[in-house]
């Protein structure tokens, strides 16, 4: 049978970032993403959402004419019209228990077929990670693999377009003075922000929890300006001389990544910076804020094209619960920065996750744990991390059939948390 519509919670027109929540999750449970991810039946719901009257069922509307009306509603928000009134709220359905998906290997050939369906479903699109996917081709897996089961065909297109909507996208960024850029894969959603602010030589602070990718940001906004990225990763041992370079017993001066980012123009990533002893990094204050650095060898003057970005976990304020091995960073040094946090992208999670060959069924109810157990730790104050790199790992072991899901939730997820701990951030999380 058809997937029942998704219920939409929230519209952010500024952002373009639609909350919605799919009828088989837990009341509390709310999911995140973009307009253009959307699939046609969220569109349709999300505009009603948004108040727009239809002249006609959405369902008969193309893709584009729903793009239309989303967009002549978000002009009349930024021209500082009110914004249109949200439908009333659905009241929220009493949920139905959840069924536990079928264990690895069972006999039901409908069952396996339509396993072995999206296991080729997904390869054919994660395939195609370079280009846009291919609808039709799509449509042929399935259905030479579902002949004997076409009942099942119209919940799987819903599933192609699901999938379509996680393929990672192809992103052409347009740089004032630049030759367009496009970008593979996948984009973090606060990436044209980063962009943004080095495209104008702001040097950018990230901050964020691990796994967030920032580091994968800085190297993506690189490969968006056509420069050339260099990354050091920060510990308390990194020295003035694994920076700045030194002269070696023969007198010749050996050179650093950062020299050359800072001679010949690129980006430079100063790796888990919070990590790093202040008294050293104080050395680049004179390359963030002014146009020369005195290297042991000469005066060098910056590039043009210099950029600099720094990720860390904190802001520089030293260590915290969740990160006790971070350091204070001098506040001349951090003033250098634009500080932006960065925030997991569940789209990307999502992304990955599917990626690595877990049924389809199974990757969805581990996601959907691991995000009820986020809201756990927030909710009740624990200075715990998930990360979407537990999210991967947890995925993978899962596909090798070798441990249970009690054990892959205690490797990947609890990781040692206390019984307290535990109960709390299991509460009302099942997997």
């Amino acid at each position: 049978m058809a997937r029942k519509a998704n219920i939409i919670t929230a519209v952010d027109l500024s952002t373009d970032r639609v909350s919605y929540r799919r009828p088989e999750d837990a009341p509390n449970y709310v999911r995140t993403d973009r307009w253009s991810y959307l699939t046609k039946n969220d569109k349709g719901a999300t505009l009603k959402f948004l108040g727009y009257h239809f002249n006609k069922p959405y369902v008969h509307c193309s893709l584009d004419e729903l793009d239309s009306y989303y967009f002549a509603i978000k002009a009349k928000f930024e021209d500082g019209s009110p914004s249109p009134a949200p439908a009333p709220k659905v009241p929220t359905p009493t949920p139905t228990p959840k069924e536990e998906p079928m264990p690895y290997g069972n006999d039901n050939d409908g069952d396996d077929a339509v396993q072995t369906a999206l296991k080729q479903l997904l390869e054919v699109v994660m395939s195609t990670s370079a280009k846009s996917v291919d609808l039709e081709q799509v449509k042929s897996v399935v259905a030479e693999a579902l002949s004997p089961h076409t009942d099942t065909m119209t919940a799987l297109t819903n599933a192609v377009a699901e999938l379509q909507a996680r393929q990672p996208k192809v992103v052409e960024v347009h740089i004032p003075n630049r030759e367009p850029k496009k970008l593979d894969g996948i984009q973090h959603f606060q990436f044209a922000k980063v962009l943004a602010h080095i495209g104008v030589g702001n040097h950018l602070l990230m901050v964020g929890p691990a796994g967030t990718g920032k580091s994968t940001i800085a190297e993506q906004a690189a490969q968006a300006l056509g420069l050339d990225f260099s990354s050091k990763s920060v510990t308390a041992q990194t020295s003035e001389a694994s920076l700045l370079g030194f002269m070696n017993a023969n007198g010749n001066y050996i050179a650093t990544e950062f020299r050359r980012r800072f001679e010949h123009g690129g980006v430079f990533l100063l790796d888990e910076v919070d990590a790093g002893n202040p008294n050293v990094l104080g050395v680049l204050n004179s390359a963030l804020a002014n146009d020369w650095v005195a290297f042991p060898d000469q005066m060098v003057s910056r590039h043009k094209d210099f950029v600099a970005i720094a990720c860390g976990n904190t802001y520089g304020n030293g260590a915290t619960a969740e990160y006790v091995g971070r350091n204070p960073l001098d506040k001349a040094f951090v003033d250098r920065f634009t500080i932006m946090d960065i925030m997991i992208d569940e789209a990307i999670e999502d992304a990955m996750v599917m990626a690595t060959g877990l049924d389809a069924t199974t990757a969805t109810n581990w996601l959907t744990f691991v995000r009820k157990v986020r809201k756990n730790i927030q909710s009740h104050g624990l200075k715990i991390v998930v990360s979407p790199r537990g999210s991967l790992a947890g995925a993978k072991a899962l596909t090798t059939g070798q441990f249970t899901r009690s054990e892959v939730t205690r490797m990947c997820i609890l990781k040692g948390a206390n019984p307290e701990q535990e109960a709390k951030m299991l509460d009302g999380a099942s997997f």
